[in-house]
């Protein structure tokens, strides 16, 4: 939408969302600032990399929570995963993933 020209679906704005909100509620960190080609962490995003940058950053997050953010953060909306395939996938319907460690104290 920040980009957008062209009419755009409610529904989709509304997955993409929710991937940057359960981004941020399972990090403790937003993915990227804004979602602009100038933003290195966009870029990882957009280039289906969501859960090594994560994991560069020192981050646990597991495969199944991965799939689904970078599932709902896709950039084109055609490509973004629906709310009843997040209600299917694994991470929303599997076990429940323990809680990562707290991150180190410098």
């Amino acid at each position: 939408m920040f980009q957008n020209r062209e009419s755009f679906d409610g529904f989709a704005i509304d997955i993409w969302a929710c991937g940057v909100i359960l981004f941020a509620m399972t990090m403790g960190v937003p993915a990227f600032d804004r979602p602009i080609d100038s933003d290195p962490r966009f870029i990882a995003v957009k280039n289906g990399q969501l859960l090594k940058m994560v994991r560069n950053w020192g981050l646990v997050m597991s495969d199944s929570l991965g799939d689904l953010i970078q599932k709902m953060l896709m950039v084109n909306p055609n490509q973004r995963i629906c709310l009843k395939d997040i209600i299917q996938h694994e991470w929303f319907s599997g076990p429940i993933d323990e809680p990562p460690p707290p991150p180190p104290t410098n």
